[in-house]
């Protein structure tokens, strides 16, 4: 088979020019598995030890970068957790209010009382005339056990309901007689209770906000981490390269590396040439 002669020349310009580099190269000193570099090697590495350093330093700042980063991120995490915990608090407390109020317990809407300020006994009436802004009411009365209801009714309308009446009886210093008048719960605390349903929407939406923003801000924190991870291998697997690039010996394996990288760069070099 015939090769190519510009082949043949580039092969041979490698074999025969500075045949003394090439030379330089080869093992000089042997310990155990172990070659000496030479000084033209040592050089060579002091270069790239420099280009190294300059990539820790890059790398450096890059991870305190990212270090302060992962440490607002973990500040922010506490933050907002802390912010959960106190609106999960709120939602708590307005849930009971308005599980209590939105009942068909009865309260009180209005009360009337019969009192006076004699010194004795006389007998009197009075009369009243109460109004409440609900229809389903109920009512009672109390007295001294020396009165008597001549009269109550109650009546109603779209409006609400009236509770009227007249008592009778002897009285003196203090209260005699009284009437009151109730209604369920979430009658009477409807507006409240419109009020708490609303605050309690509005916390609610705060709430899966906050969570929200927290799971992004896990996730950059997690993202923080994992660069800080992979910066320190960097500086790690540089700082192995540059001590081992310091050492005044190398592998029989990287001498021959070496040298395959020199033939080529000079093969480079010659075709850039030609």
């Amino acid at each position: 088979v015939e090769l190519d002669s510009s082949k043949v020349a580039k092969t041979q310009y490698i074999q025969q020019s500075d045949q003394k580099t090439i030379n330089s190269l080869m093992p000089v000193e042997l310990d155990s598995s172990k070659v000496a570099k030479t000084q033209y090697i040592q050089q060579s590495d002091q270069k790239t030890i420099k280009k190294y350093e300059g990539e820790i330093t890059g790398y450096n700042e890059r991870l305190q970068q990212t270090q302060e980063q992962y440490a607002t991120k973990l500040q922010a995490i506490e933050e907002a957790e802390k912010e959960i915990t106190e609106l999960g608090s709120k939602l708590k407390n307005l849930k009971e209010e308005k599980d209590e109020l939105n009942s068909n317990d009865p309260a009180v809407v209005k009360t009337w009382s019969f009192s006076n300020q004699w010194k004795f006994f006389r007998r009197s009436e009075q009369e009243f005339d109460l109004f409440v802004p609900y229809r389903d009411v109920s009512f009672s009365c109390w007295d001294n056990g020396k009165c008597t209801w001549e009269r109550f009714e109650k009546t109603q309308d779209a409006d609400g309901t009236v509770v009227s009446g007249k008592v009778v009886g002897y009285f003196m210093r203090g209260v005699y007689a009284s009437v009151a008048i109730r209604t369920a719960k979430k009658y009477k605390y409807a507006d409240r209770i419109v009020d708490l349903i609303n605050r309690i929407d509005l916390h609610k939406k705060e709430e899966q906000d906050v969570k929200k923003k927290l799971q992004d801000i896990v996730s950059g924190a997690q993202e923080c981490d994992e660069e800080v991870k992979l910066l320190r291998t960097y500086i790690e697997e540089k700082r192995q390269l540059i001590e081992k690039l310091n050492s005044e010996w190398m592998t029989l394996e990287e001498a021959r590396r070496k040298l395959a990288e020199y033939e080529r760069r000079k093969l480079a070099e010659y075709e850039q040439q030609a």
